[in-house]
């Protein structure tokens, strides 16, 4: 059996931003779907900043977190399914929030650029490179530069 998963399309995301306070915390944290977390009473209020590093703990585990913002052009999305049944294969994801600022937390050590996340992020900057569409002007220059430079190879 195969699930279905449609998700919400919306238009005009910049202006559905809502200040909601996204936090990328490496840990699972599992409470009921119709409970909120209460992130300012045993976390915000925590939290340290220090020459722009965050620090708090979690669990009695320290973290160390920096305020980070969406590539650009790019935003976040966080999305809510709708509550279905176990034996429905159709599930539905509406959006939540949106965002393009968000902090993202490391245990035990400050977030750098090596992070699975942040290369991730980078990733999305290189394939949009491959997307933009070639200037033939400049191809032609940049062959036109190699065979002045005598590095054009030809096959025998």
């Amino acid at each position: 059996m195969q699930d279905n998963v449609t998700f919400q399309a919306f238009n005009g995301a910049e202006d559905k931003i809502n200040g909601t306070k996204i936090q990328f915390i490496p840990a699972k944290i599992e409470i009921p779907t119709s409970a909120k977390a209460a992130v300012h009473t045993y976390f915000d209020q925590y939290t340290e900043e220090l020459d722009g590093e965050l620090s708090n703990a979690l669990r009695g585990h320290p973290l160390n977190g920096r305020k980070c913002k969406t590539p650009e052009g790019l935003l976040g999305v966080v999305y809510e399914e709708n509550k279905t049944k176990l034996s429905e294969t159709n599930r539905t994801l509406k959006v939540n929030s949106v965002f393009d600022e968000y902090i993202y937390w490391n245990y035990d050590k400050i977030p750098s650029s090596n992070d699975a996340l942040v290369k991730g992020l980078d990733w999305m900057e290189i394939a949009k490179s491959f997307m933009e569409p070639l200037d033939p002007d400049r191809v032609a220059e940049f062959a036109k530069n190699r065979k002045v430079n005598g590095s054009s190879q030809e096959t025998k």
